[in-house]
């Protein structure tokens, strides 16, 4: 079906319409007209003169600030000129008429589009397979089961299917109309007009479906009917797909921008979307009496005959001021009704085009606000700019003994303090310089800048643990390479979290293992208990990483920990100039990483000295004592297997600082066993064993 009006009608009568001097409340942009001959002088600005504005420009940013504002003076008085100069040639009302006519061409595009859009829903109603058979059957449920998803897609508020006979065999309707279905229904819908036609087999140019602006039994829709065929080309029925006419002008009336009211062929307003219902709630509050809208029948003679023309009126709402154009609503391109569109007259449209004299001076003043606020503004910025630029000249000279005020806390003055933060770090950077080229955490690198760490070399009592995966080699082989990185990778995420929040260090990643110090390169309490504690981290995040792996259905991993106390050699290990790592040497070392070995003969996954054991003993429960013969060792190393935290104690940073008395006393009272020898932690505090 071809498109139901041309949009081009509302042109046709443009130049009937009367220009109401009097009943001016508006007016739209105008279009440009030639400048006065006394700025044709513009055109010759003196070289001398722009080329000092290009130098002003190009040399500094305060020319570069300026220089826009000029352009908006500049701009400013061509516009100036052109509204003036409009407002004593125009025809502003002719103008505003030009407006609504542009709305009402863009309300018959919209129309066009609603009436598509029904019809192409139509058309996959009416062709969908087994439609047809149950109209014939009066097959209410299936024909629901058919149409009901083509009408929610299509988002229609009313769906109609009649049988051959014009009696209703279903109707449905949008959830968006938040009525009861039953209330919005037309038992004689089958005698209208589209309809009729659609049963008798009418056709016209525009072929066999029919759209209509039809007052039913409850209100007025907006409705477009098709015909039902059979396979064979028999009519068994119609199809009706409409929208409310309330919905339809709040849906033209967003597309055209406008407000827009249907009077039926009496004037008579059948529905409106401009502001009335607010008017009626002020005057039932004491507010002054509605306005009534209807149009004379005159002018429903005028906009409807054979030579229509349009009609413009003032309209008066609530304290706004309307421009309404009143014309035919066309639908197939006929004309069914009188179409009001209404467009608001701005308290700046009617002030703007006032007076020029008000117009002149407010150009003028606003030039000059404008002209002295880029000079300050040029000022404001520029000043601490160019103290930017001198202390730079200064840094690039070597000296960086230097700091800039911060005088605002605008953009300029995070510059600043960003440039100050640059010159401090430029300072430490000397400070740092050739000392080292790497440290695996913040805090060493913080401990180097404090002075705190004798990057010669000391000798120093560190916490060692070593970690490992088990059976690395047959997992290594049994998964490919891309697996096996993202497995590990994942699986250092875990364990680094856990050393970070226990403020251990991470030494190195040692293929598949981890070596971890505490108390260097800063000094820690209970470092033991530390390692102890990222150990048992480690376990409880290692069991959630295979619970991850068994979701993913990828295989899953068992690692070892050794964890020995003793004394290392700390400090930058390494070529200068080349690589230079911060890092523990010493039999210490050696030992943790014996006792990781050791887990698999041990069968526990955490095995630590009887040294580490010693200060630690107040906090866990172990396996048995063993007697280890570590590799390079001449004499066995005692050993034990951890169990866990004792009953009563949680694994958190408030270990690190819970007073032994108050510790036993959790453990106690949760009837854990204690330690039948006091820690070397008790016996630092004075707290008696057991």
């Amino acid at each position: 079906m071809r498109a139901a009006c041309p949009p081009e009608r509302w042109c046709a009568v443009a130049e009937t319409l009367p220009v109401l001097a009097s009943d001016l409340d508006g007016s739209v942009l105008a279009l440009p007209g030639p400048p006065p001959k006394r700025f044709a002088g513009i055109r010759n600005f003196p070289g001398r003169i722009y080329n000092l504005i290009m130098k002003l420009i190009a040399g500094s940013i305060a020319g570069k600030i300026i220089a826009p504002y000029i352009l908006i003076l500049f701009i400013l008085a061509m516009v100036a000129v052109f509204v003036v100069s409009r407002l004593v040639s125009g025809s502003l009302d002719e103008q505003f008429t030009n407006k609504l006519l542009d709305r009402g061409k863009a309300t018959n595009e919209a129309l066009v589009k609603v009436e598509a859009e029904q019809l192409q829903a139509l058309r996959l109603m009416a062709n969908t397979n087994g439609v047809a058979e149950a109209i014939i059957a009066k097959d209410a449920e299936q024909l629901r089961t058919f149409i009901y998803p083509l009408q929610v897609n299509a988002r229609l508020d009313l769906a109609d299917v009649l049988g051959a006979d014009g009696q209703i065999i279903l109707a449905l309707r949008g959830d968006e109309l938040g009525l009861d279905p039953e209330s919005v229904i037309d038992a004689n819908l089958g005698k209208s007009a589209i309809a009729k036609k659609v049963l008798d087999g009418v056709t016209d140019p525009l072929g066999d479906k029919f759209t209509e602006l039809m007052i039913v039994e409850w209100g007025t829709a907006f409705y477009t009917a098709a015909p039902v065929k059979t396979e064979e080309g028999k009519l068994v029925g119609v199809i009706l797909a409409g929208t409310t006419l309330e919905r339809l002008l709040d849906r033209l009336s967003k597309e055209a921008q406008a407000s827009l009211t249907v009077y039926d062929l009496k004037g008579k307003v059948v529905s409106t979307s401009l502001p009335l219902a607010e008017a009626v709630i002020e005057f039932q509050k004491g507010g002054p009496e509605p306005p009534i809208l209807d149009v004379d029948q005159s002018v429903v003679d005028q906009v409807l005959s054979d030579k229509p023309s349009l009609v413009s009126r003032p309209i008066s709402i609530t304290g706004r001021t309307y421009r309404e154009l009143t014309g035919a609503l066309v639908v197939r391109g006929a004309p069914v009704s009188p179409l009001g569109i209404a467009v608001r007259v701005t308290a700046i449209e009617t002030a703007l085009f006032a007076s020029r004299d008000q117009l002149t001076a407010l150009f003028g003043g606003m030039m000059i606000v404008v002209l002295f606020l880029g000079l300050w503004l040029a000022n404001l910025i520029v000043k601490p700019l160019t103290a930017l630029v001198n202390a730079n000249k200064i840094v690039q000279k070597g000296e960086l003994n230097i700091e800039l005020p911060i005088i605002s806390r605008d953009e300029t003055g995070l510059l600043t303090e960003s440039f100050n933060q640059m010159v401090e770090g430029l300072r430490d950077r000397d400070r740092i310089k050739n000392m080292f080229s790497q440290y695996v955490t913040g805090a060493v690198a913080d401990a180097v800048l404090a002075g705190e760490v004798k990057l010669g070399g000391e000798q120093r009592v560190l916490s060692i643990m070593m970690t490992d995966i088990r059976n690395f080699t047959g997992l290594s082989e049994s998964v490919g390479p891309d697996l096996l990185v993202e497995m590990i990778n994942r699986y250092f995420e875990y364990m680094i979290d856990s050393i970070i929040e226990f403020e251990g260090i991470l030494d190195k990643f040692i293929g598949d293992g981890i070596l971890i110090e505490f108390n260097a390169p800063l000094y820690q309490n209970r470092h033991e208990l530390r390692a102890i504690c990222v150990a048992l981290r480690m376990r409880q995040m290692l069991l959630v990483f295979n619970e991850d792996q068994v979701n993913l259905e990828k295989p899953t991993i068992r690692i070892g920990m050794g964890i020995h106390t003793g004394p290392c050699i700390v400090g930058n290990i390494g070529a200068e100039g080349k690589k230079v790592e911060y890092t523990a040497l010493g039999d210490t070392v050696n030992v943790a990483a014996r006792l990781e070995s050791a887990c698999k003969e041990v069968k526990s996954d955490m095995c630590i000295s009887e040294t580490l054991y010693g200060f630690v003993r107040d906090f866990i429960d172990v396996g048995p004592r063993q007697a280890l013969a570590l590799k390079g060792k001449s004499v066995p190393v005692y050993a034990y297997t951890v169990k866990g935290l004792k009953p009563g104690l949680t694994l958190g940073v408030d270990l690190l600082t819970m007073p032994i008395d108050e510790v036993r006393r959790r453990v106690y009272e949760a009837g854990g066993e204690l330690a039948d020898e006091g820690s070397v932690y008790a016996l630092e505090a004075g707290v008696a064993a057991g």
